[in-house]
């Protein structure tokens, strides 16, 4: 649902990390319906390396974690 939610509001990129699955997934494929075609993504095995990429890049980070 990430990848469609990203679809819908334009977002440029999304990355993702850690134990995260990647495109192609069976999962994936069947809630994102076609917006991983629409949308960048790249996998950052550290979240703090991507972070810190983004951070110098002047980039504004948002992340989301769930998490029991």
């Amino acid at each position: 649902s990430v990848f469609r939610t990203g679809d819908a509001f334009l977002v440029e990129k999304i990355y993702l990390c850690g134990i995260t699955a990647t495109p192609p997934h069976k999962d994936i494929h069947k809630t994102a319906l076609g917006a991983t075609e629409s949308v960048l993504w790249e996998y950052v095995q550290e979240t703090q390396d991507a972070i810190e990429r983004l951070k110098a890049e002047g980039v504004i980070v948002l992340a989301i974690e769930q998490a029991e």
